[in-house]
């Protein structure tokens, strides 16, 4: 939940920016100029609080997987290791007045939704998991995202779905694991 909500929060930052710059343009004021220096937004210390709060969940979920058995640390502990670092180095970056959070400028309408539809997405996918089952459900995503997002020519995206679903099957079956059948796979 933690990790969802500050995933989902610079959405709705960019969302209520966005607005906050609508009605601004239809009251005919003019945006205030940046109080960083030419071409520097002003920092407001909230790219420092994101950094510090990843770092935290980072850390705390790697003293959480060392109650994991050890068959099941490997995977945790990679991603938990990589994100500390990640979340390490952003916030030094804020620190030094170099964090590249806010430098992008502010989201449009068209950066929103197509973030929007990213977690709509993965919300499709999590949810045709648990009715069809993990390899229907990668296989439909996988073809949704190369014919449709990556624009790939039918052959090329039907090949690297089957190659894909066959590594993911493949990769189950020597590890043993029970990939979710749905609940229309029962």
């Amino acid at each position: 939940l933690i990790i969802g909500a500050v995933l989902v929060a610079p959405f709705l930052w960019g969302f209520w920016s966005l607005l906050k710059r609508q009605a601004a343009a239809r009251e005919g004021v003019a945006a205030r100029p940046t109080e960083g220096g030419p071409g520097r937004p002003q920092r407001s210390g909230l790219d420092l609080a994101v950094s510090l709060a990843m770092l935290a969940v980072f850390v705390g979920a790697l003293v959480e997987i060392h109650r994991f058995v050890p068959a099941a640390r490997l995977v945790p502990l990679m991603a938990a290791i990589l994100g500390a670092a990640l979340a390490a180095v952003q916030v030094v970056r804020s620190l030094l007045g170099r964090s590249l959070a806010g430098d992008e400028g502010q989201a449009s309408g068209a950066d929103l939704r197509r973030g929007l539809l990213g977690f709509l997405g993965l919300g499709a996918f999590l949810l045709m998991i648990w009715v069809i089952g993990f390899h229907a459900a990668a296989v439909a995503f996988m073809l949704v995202f190369t014919l449709g997002v990556a624009r790939m020519r039918p052959v090329s995206a039907v090949l690297f779905t089957a190659v894909t679903v066959g590594f993911f099957a493949g990769m189950g079956t020597l590890m043993g694991l029970h990939l979710p059948s749905g609940i229309l796979g029962r």
